[in-house]
């Protein structure tokens, strides 16, 4: 993350920062469709995915400095 917010400018590390929160809601997202998904089709694979995600994601978010 380092890498992203040390920009010449001011502007570019704030635009930096914003692609991150936006990179990080897009990925709940992606795993609350994952969810969807295994609710509307109940295949096993799909289920087990769509259950294992949200609790790393949790847990990542925890573990962020």
């Amino acid at each position: 993350m380092k890498t992203y917010l040390e920009g010449e400018e001011e502007e570019e590390a704030l635009d930096a920062f914003e692609f991150l929160a936006m990179a990080a809601a897009a990925e709940l997202g992606h795993w609350e469709i994952v969810q969807q998904m295994a609710t509307m089709t109940g295949a096993a694979g799909v289920r087990g995915l769509g259950a294992a995600g949200p609790p790393v994601l949790s847990r990542r978010r925890r573990q962020a400095p």
